[in-house]
């Protein structure tokens, strides 16, 4: 997502290969919540089996948590409704780890050689 703005109300999309067996296009749509500098960061995630479809509407937000010697990163998605919801959160939650340990060790290595 290379457009991103860390401004509340900022509306953006990525885009990934559709699952149609999952009933979704591959479109997200998201759209800033709350910033609070140095502590929190919250958007809506939706999306659906067509453009302005929805059948997913959630939450991400990602905390920064000042720990002795460090700080911790966190990740809430939260906002499964129904049996079908939560079977992506499921599916959801094996991507975010998969995702974020990827890039988060791309960002240590880079920072700390």
């Amino acid at each position: 997502m290379k457009d991103f703005k860390p401004e509340i109300g900022y509306e953006c999309q990525t885009i990934q290969p559709p699952r149609r067996a999952q009933n979704w296009d591959g479109i997200m749509y998201l759209k800033i919540l709350e910033i609070v500098p140095q502590q929190r960061l919250s958007y809506s995630f939706k999306g659906g089996p067509s453009p302005g479809v929805v059948t997913l509407d959630t939450i991400v937000t990602w905390l920064l948590i000042p720990k002795e010697g460090g700080t911790e990163l966190q990740l809430e998605h939260t906002g499964f409704i129904g049996t079908k919801n939560f079977f992506t959160s499921f599916i959801m939650e094996m991507g975010w780890k998969k995702i974020v340990n990827k890039k988060l060790t791309k960002v240590i290595q880079t920072v700390f050689p």
